[in-house]
């Protein structure tokens, strides 16, 4: 009975790690400072990565693909909104963009951690065979920032 057991135990870890989902994208966030501003912008290098062993397919719509976690902190721009770009990575081939992100004026000066999502969108573009499930939602690392008081600007008047 013992050994009955032990093998049924050990077929479904076999089992679960042989058809275990593997991510298909990774997403990476890496700010390019350490402290931003409240109500103010910070200019970040958000990295799309194919992490699986095949090509994956997918349609990239500006901002509207991309969003953080937090009301606290969002993308200010339509960066590529209204265009839809069909993309197609192999195997560790991946996409880079410079964005900026802005601080909200509510958020309380102080460390913050956040982080960014991405999502296909392909249901309007013809040209494409999306390996990539629509609306699936791929996390970023998360990434922490000092937040200070709101920069106050001076007059030489």
């Amino acid at each position: 009975m013992k050994v009955f057991l032990l093998f049924i135990i050990m077929l479904s870890m076999f089992l679960s790690l042989a058809f275990c989902q593997q991510d298909e994208l990774s997403v990476e966030v890496m700010p390019h400072t350490t402290t931003a501003y409240v109500s103010g912008d910070f200019m970040n290098t958000i990295r799309i990565t194919n992490v699986s062993d095949r090509d994956q397919a997918f349609c990239f719509l500006g901002c509207y693909s991309l969003k953080t976690d937090s009301s606290l902190i969002f993308f200010p721009y339509m960066c590529l909104s209204n265009m839809s770009l069909p993309k197609r990575l192999g195997p560790g081939e991946r996409i880079e963009m410079q964005l900026y992100l802005r601080i909200s004026e509510k958020a309380n000066p102080k460390e913050f951690t956040f982080r960014v999502s991405f999502q296909s969108f392909c249901s309007a573009v013809r040209d494409i065979s999306p390996t990539i499930q629509e609306g699936k939602a791929f996390w970023s690392n998360p990434v922490t920032i000092k937040i200070k008081p709101k920069q106050q600007i001076l007059s030489n008047n």
